[in-house]
């Protein structure tokens, strides 16, 4: 449990307490606002804190049992409701205390996954008119995490307040990494540098095709803002040849598409942030041409409560928590789209049996459905679609019915368009193979798609910020002589923070201090040290 001395230090990019020869990581939260989480290093689990709660390491709070032999590690503190908890390491010799039994000491088995579980003993009594409750975690043989409270609802809730064993589960499960993707997200919510950081400490392959990580390596980077790095790692699909003369300016083409189309689809490739923001380049032609609905996948699925247009302030979803992505959609709120969401819920749940082909046949008639719904409250309207890989397809593959297949089969009178961005993503990916400024269209009917976009080559991921145009149209000029770890631009509506980034970076990854987004998005700007503390 010990030897990685240096666990949590990289993760949590934190201050030490000097007093404790072990080390103990406070973290802030994602909005810089409250400490949520702590880590101690050489004993191996995480916490999560009690909201409106402090951390402190001036001394235990609640008086109990003489337990002077007890390290004592830090405490928790709610001063208003005078709720504590304080943290200890104790030895297996607790067992045997006869004070403990007198007061029904249980044994138990914490299930923190489905995978793992770790031992545990509680015991409650009174004491000094408290209502005390003691848990305690085996961290290794001989050694036990002692927490001493008088928050009930903390000794009721500590599966989801506390990992033990941290270490162990990210080794044993280093091939299956949505598991414990699911605990960072629990305890880092939102903090994807040290989300990367932890993978880059226990990962040693991690920047080379070696990585058992894949994509979801590829989605922390993207997510925190960055992707230089990690664009490599991407396995490249094999290098298509294109004809050159089916090449065809952008606005041009899109003047020329049919008048009575009633739904021109888009996809983009999920982990290549550029495709998004190719996409921003038709928003504006597109909403002129009388489209005023835009239908996206990331959002989270609609539910039958929910209004059929996703308010500015609500918008959220996996794909938004990367800066490209919450600034296409954000410019396209600008633009005065009506925002929809149509992705499935948990509707698909009993299609798992039926494997891949199964729950996607599925997914794709719930998304097909959503969509309707637009066209039974408005029988005109006009709907850009914006949706992830093959969604968009026109013909089924592997008895694969796609979304815009099932949308088609409800509405046979209706005509439908769709672009893609990843049958061809490598021309211009890792090279300049054609030398263009801006996307271009790709001019064939391949049956699958109506048209394709050729991406301009990204020397460095993110440029597009650096770099103004017909839509970046707004510079922000960054402080350079201002101390701080990292920036963020994040919109505001109805004087609320819409906490998913339109630019994230750390100060030394900027390619400059003048950046660029759209005019009309309303914005603040945020600087953060290490301890993702606002500053």
């Amino acid at each position: 449990m010990k030897k990685h001395i240096s666990l949590l230090l990289l993760l949590l990019n934190s201050y030490s307490i000097a007093q404790n020869a072990e080390k103990i990581n406070f973290r802030y939260s994602y909005d810089g606002k409250l400490i949520t989480a702590v880590a101690t290093i050489p004993y191996d689990f995480l916490f999560k804190g009690v909201e409106k709660s402090s951390f402190t390491n001036k001394k235990p709070y609640l008086k109990t049992q003489n337990k002077a032999k007890d390290k004592y590690l830090f405490s928790q503190v709610n001063s208003e409701k005078k709720e504590y908890i304080d943290f200890f390491i104790t030895t297996a010799n607790f067992k045997e205390n006869s004070f403990y039994k007198k007061n029904n000491l249980q044994l138990f088995y914490q299930h923190q996954t489905k995978e793992d579980s770790v031992k545990g003993y509680s015991v409650s009594y009174s004491h000094k008119k408290n209502k005390i409750n003691e848990l305690f975690f085996e961290i290794n043989n001989n050694e036990y995490l002692r927490i001493v409270t008088n928050d009930t609802s903390l000794f009721k809730n500590i599966k989801d307040r506390l990992f033990v064993g941290f270490e162990k589960f990210l080794l044993t499960n280093k091939t299956q990494p949505y598991l414990f993707l699911k605990v960072l997200d629990k305890f880092l919510y939102k903090d994807y540098y040290a989300q990367v950081d932890l993978i880059k400490t226990f990962d040693k392959n991690v920047y080379s095709n070696e990585s058992l990580y894949g994509t979801i390596l590829v989605s922390l980077h993207t997510n925190n803002g960055a992707f230089d790095d990690i664009k490599h790692f991407v396995k490249p699909y094999k290098r298509r040849e294109i004809d050159t003369t089916l090449l065809k300016e952008l606005y041009a083409y899109l003047d020329a598409l049919p008048k009575d189309l009633d739904a021109v689809m888009f996809n983009e490739f999920h982990v290549f942030p550029h495709t998004r923001y190719n996409f921003m380049y038709v928003l504006k032609d597109l909403k002129e041409k009388g489209y005023n609905y835009l239908a996206l996948e990331t959002l989270p699925a609609p539910t039958e409560k929910d209004s059929l247009i996703t308010k500015p302030e609500s918008i959220s979803g996996y794909y938004v928590e990367e800066p490209t992505c919450s600034l296409m959609t954000n410019y396209a709120i600008s633009l005065g789209f009506k925002i929809v969401a149509y992705e499935e819920a948990e509707q698909c749940d009993n299609a798992k049996s039926e494997g891949m082909i199964g729950v996607g046949n599925c997914r794709d008639s719930i998304q097909a459905l959503n969509i309707a719904k637009i066209y039974q409250q408005d029988k005109k309207a006009k709907i850009v679609v914006f949706g992830g890989h093959a969604h968009i397809e026109k013909k089924e593959r592997f008895d694969w019915k796609f979304m815009r297949i099932r949308l088609q089969e409800l509405y046979p009178e209706k005509k439908f368009f769709s672009v893609d961005q990843t049958k061809i993503i490598n021309i211009n990916l890792y090279e300049n193979e054609i030398d263009i400024n801006q996307p271009l269209i790709y001019d064939e009917d391949d049956g699958q798609f109506d048209a394709r976009i050729v991406s301009p080559y990204y020397k460095k991921y993110y440029e597009w910020y650096y770099k103004p145009n017909a839509f970046m149209n707004h510079k922000i000029t960054l402080p350079k002589e201002k101390e701080f770890y990292s920036v963020e631009v994040i919109p505001i509506y109805t004087n609320k923070e819409i906490y998913f980034p339109i630019f994230k970076c750390k100060k030394e990854d900027l390619q400059g201090y003048e950046i660029y987004i759209p005019e009309n998005i309303p914005y603040k700007i945020i600087y953060k040290d290490k301890n993702n503390k606002r500053v």
